[in-house]
């Protein structure tokens, strides 16, 4: 039996890049603590949040925009993962150059990854043979960051950047939203005419502003484009190359803790064109978790490596806590599904150290232990949609197993 593993987004975020500078450029030890659970897994994919586009690009100084340096990718090196998705909203903050430059870090180093392209002629996909089962993961994002899709949305090729739906219609339909809508938007327009965005979360913070979960409600109808057909001509095409196709796509409401109409209607479609799993991130929080027509899916695995003192995002959606999303393969077919759950702790300098929740519960107070069992009898309860599920401390937790 195969096992393959699937990570949530990893990021690294002011206060965790700070840290690490600070410890002579040190970012391995952040991941240590994963080693040990993905061993145990055949192959591994996470999700690669940050451009690595170098020092002169700007490391990352704003709350919206990143930039990492490479020794990053040098500390994940040494961590058991196998696969890299770079489709993702921020994989245009330093622009195409840093697109490429991300890739081409990534090459250097023998990383695998998949969602972008340095070359036209590039596959729009990954297969990779794991034991004797030969697998596809395709990687897709459903949105860019707007300010960055307006500067650089234009500058890609067809190949470089796998899209799910039509980001200039998603923008233009949440700008109709907006400008029917509420003082956040409109303070948000109003400061960032003249002050960084490093500096306007206080100033919202101070007027009584607080970072809200958006819900993704678009209709897909409206935002599509002609792009879904490019990813069922995609899924046709891997499913002749491979066994079992997994579909990867980056879309949602940030810090939303159900998936919206969008998603849901995303991923339907995803199944109807032939996907045999799908599994999302972006969230930056864990979501609904199940199976269609025998069929796993994960809206959204949440984060490893969201740093807690980072000051934009919603602490009741609990992103310091991420999902390992386990699919066991026999003969050709998934036979069960199971998740970890893994959760991101911050040292005294604001380094974060990311855990499986078996081995810190092992480790902290009585009072860090009650936080934990509280916390994850809500994340039982999005994950399954309905209250009253609670499993206690595990180190697996089974999700399906078909029959």
């Amino acid at each position: 039996m195969i096992k393959i593993s699937f990570l949530g987004d990893i990021i690294c975020q002011m206060p965790f890049l700070k840290a690490a500078q600070n410890r002579n450029n040190d970012f391995y030890t952040a991941f240590a603590g994963l080693q040990g659970i993905l061993s145990e897994s055949d192959y591994v994919v996470a999700n690669l949040e940050t451009p690595i586009a170098g020092e002169d690009a700007g490391y990352s100084d704003e709350l919206y925009s990143f930039n990492t340096p490479v020794a990053f990718l040098d500390g994940l090196k040494k961590v058991k993962v196998d696969l890299y998705t770079t489709a993702n909203n921020h994989c245009l903050d330093r622009g195409v150059e840093g697109l490429k430059s991300t890739m081409k870090e990534l090459e250097k180093r023998d990383m695998s990854y998949t969602g972008t392209s340095l070359s036209s002629n590039s596959s729009r996909f990954f297969v990779k043979q794991i034991g004797d089962i030969k697998c596809a993961f395709l990687s897709y994002t459903g949105y860019v960051n707007e300010d960055k899709w307006n500067k650089y949305g234009k500058q890609l090729s067809n190949n470089d950047l796998n899209l799910l739906i039509d980001i200039d219609k998603y923008i233009a339909y949440r700008a109709d939203l907006r400008a029917k809508s509420i003082s956040f938007y409109k303070l948000r327009k109003f400061l960032g005419g003249f002050m960084p965005k490093k500096w306007q979360r206080g100033i919202k913070d101070s007027v009584g502003i607080k970072v809200k979960a958006t819900i993704d409600n678009e209709p897909l109808e409206e935002v599509k484009g002609q792009f879904l057909e490019q990813v069922r001509e995609d899924i046709a095409q891997a499913k002749k190359n491979a066994d079992i196709v997994f579909l990867l796509p980056h879309c949602g409401g940030q810090f939303n803790i159900t998936p919206g109409k969008l998603s849901r209607e995303l991923f339907e479609q995803l199944f109807l064109f032939g996907a045999d799993a799908v599994i999302g991130n972006h969230a930056h929080t864990i979501q609904k978790c199940g199976l269609n027509n025998k069929r796993p899916y994960a809206f959204s695995l949440g984060n490893v490596s969201m740093s807690p003192s980072y000051p934009f995002q919603v602490k009741e959606s609990l992103p310091e806590y991420g999902l390992i999303f386990h699919v066991y393969v026999e003969g050709k077919t998934i036979v069960k599904t199971s998740f970890s759950i893994i959760k991101a702790t911050e040292e005294d300098d604001h380094y974060p150290i990311v855990r499986p929740i078996d081995e810190l519960f092992a480790i902290i107070d009585s009072e860090g232990k009650r936080t934990i069992e509280s916390d994850l009898n809500t994340i039982f309860m999005r994950i399954f949609e309905q209250e009253g599920k609670s499993f206690g401390i595990q180190k697996e937790y089974a999700l399906t197993e078909n029959k």
